[in-house]
C-alpha cells in the first residue's frame, strides 16, 4: 500500500514533537538535580542566586542570634544574681535593725554581728557566683557588655552593674569595722541604703537589657522563617523523584525515537 505525503509528514512531525518536548523535560530535570532548585533553564541563573543569597542572610541570622543568646545568659545570671541578693537584703536589714536594739547585751551583739557577717559572706558569693562564661555583670569590676545585633555591624550593649558589687563590698567593710558596727543605724542609713538602690537600679537595668535582647532575637527568628520559607519555594527539588522522572523522560524520548 502506498502512503501518502500528507500522512508521511503529520506522522513524521507528531514524533518530532514528542522527541523534542522530552528533550526539554529531560534538560529542565538534569538542572534540578544539578542545581536542586524548582526552575527551568531559563530562570535557573537568577534564582541560583537568590537562593545564595537567602542561604547567606540565614547564617547571617543564625550567627548573629548565638551571640544575642550569649548576652542573654550573661543578662540572665546577672539578674538571677540580683534577685537573691535582693531576698538576701531583708534578712540583712532585720538583724541590722536588731542589733541596734540598745537592749542588747554584749553576748547578744556578738551573736548578731556574727550572724550580719555571716549574710554579707552569703552576699559575697552570689555575686561571685553570677558569671556566664566568664562574665560578671555585678561584679565590682565589671564592664560593659556588647554584641552584634544585625549584619549592618550595629551593636547591642548591656551595661555593667558593678555598683553592686562595689555596694556589697563597702557594706561588708562597714560590718567588719568595729567602730562602724558599733553604730548599726549609721549603718542602716549610708551603707545599706546604698545597697539597697543600686540593687532596685541594677534589677531595672538589667530586665530593660532582657527584654531588648529578647525582641532582637524574636526579630531575627522571624526573618529566618519567612528567609527559609522562601528558600524553600526555590530549593524542593525532590532527589529521588526526579531521578526516577529522568529515566521515564529518557524511556519516552527513546520511543519517539524510534516511532
Amino acid at each position: 500500500m502506498a502512503i501518502t505525503p500528507v500522512n508521511l509528514s503529520a506522522s513524521l512531525f507528531k514524533s518530532l514533537r514528542s522527541v523534542d518536548a522530552g528533550e526539554k523535560a529531560t534538560a529542565a530535570t538534569v538542572v534540578k538535580l544539578a542545581t536542586g532548585l524548582k526552575v527551568d533553564s531559563s530562570s535557573n541563573s537568577d534564582s541560583f542566586a537568590l537562593a545564595q543569597q537567602l542561604r547567606g542572610k540565614i547564617q547571617v541570622a543564625s550567627a548573629l542570634n548565638q551571640g544575642l543568646n550569649s548576652a542573654s545568659g550573661v543578662v540572665s545570671t546577672s539578674l538571677s544574681g540580683v534577685n537573691a541578693l535582693s531576698d538576701l537584703n531583708v534578712e540583712i536589714q532585720g538583724k541590722l535593725f536588731e542589733l541596734a536594739n540598745g537592749a542588747n547585751n554584749e553576748v547578744q551583739k556578738d551573736i548578731l554581728k556574727s550572724e550580719v557577717g555571716n549574710l554579707l559572706q552569703q552576699a559575697q558569693s552570689f555575686v561571685s557566683n553570677s558569671s556566664f562564661n566568664g562574665v560578671n555583670l555585678i561584679d565590682a569590676d565589671a564592664s560593659d557588655v556588647s554584641t552584634l545585633s544585625s549584619e549592618n555591624g550595629d551593636e547591642l550593649f548591656v551595661g555593667s552593674q558593678s555598683g553592686v558589687g562595689a555596694a556589697v563590698n563597702a557594706l561588708q567593710t562597714a560590718i567588719s569595722d568595729e567602730a562602724k558596727i558599733g553604730n548599726p543605724m549609721s549603718i542602716i542609713e549610708n551603707e545599706f541604703a546604698a545597697f539597697q538602690s543600686t540593687l532596685s537600679g541594677a534589677t531595672s537595668s538589667l530586665v530593660s537589657a532582657q527584654s531588648a535582647i529578647q525582641g532582637r532575637q524574636d526579630e531575627l527568628i522571624n526573618f529566618e522563617q519567612l528567609a527559609a520559607e522562601g528558600l524553600g519555594g526555590i530549593v524542593d527539588a525532590n532527589i529521588g523523584r526526579e531521578t526516577v522522572s529522568l529515566a521515564s523522560q529518557n524511556v519516552q524520548s527513546q520511543l519517539a525515537i524510534q516511532t
